[in-house]
């Protein structure tokens, strides 16, 4: 079962949809609850490190990159990874398309880039996580992603 998180293109709210098949998802970055967590507790004690995904992007009717699992790092080029996260707490949805556009174009190297903007509580099987919110670029796709995918277990 899959938590999907979708993200408006019109706005920055994320709306908590039924858990669907992986047929019926297009374009999105999938990742551990317990990474999404993490970053969500980071988020509010006021930690805005980056953070460096680990995984793989997979081509299937659509375009997945599957993180498996995230490290802070201090500086985008110590990311060996297939992509970066970065928090921005901003209502600007511009800036932040912008700035991930802008990051994922001069660093080839990787396969999204997502900026975290906010945190929110979510039912999980009858409990409430706290995850962080995310908006994310994915290379080689046109527009800008609107939404991403929680698999079930931990990571961090």
């Amino acid at each position: 079962m899959r938590l999907l998180l979708s993200f408006a293109a019109l706005q920055l709210s994320a709306a908590l949809c039924a858990a669907q098949s992986p047929g019926t998802t297009p374009n999105a970055v999938e990742a551990p609850v317990g990474v999404l967590h993490a970053i969500a507790l980071d988020m509010d004690q006021r930690r805005d490190p980056l953070y460096c995904y680990f995984g793989a992007r997979v081509l299937t009717p659509a375009v997945r990159v599957r993180i498996d699992s995230v490290t802070k790092i201090v500086a985008a080029d110590e990311c060996n990874g297939v992509g970066l996260g970065f928090v921005l707490r901003t209502s600007d949805r511009e800036l932040l398309v912008q700035m991930m556009r802008g990051v994922i174009e001069s660093n080839p190297r990787f396969d999204v880039v997502s900026a975290f903007y906010a945190t929110e509580d979510v039912d999980r099987f009858g409990d409430t996580v706290r995850v962080a919110r995310t908006l994310s670029v994915l290379r080689g796709v046109a527009t800008t992603l609107t939404q991403h995918v929680s698999r079930g277990g931990g990571g961090g």
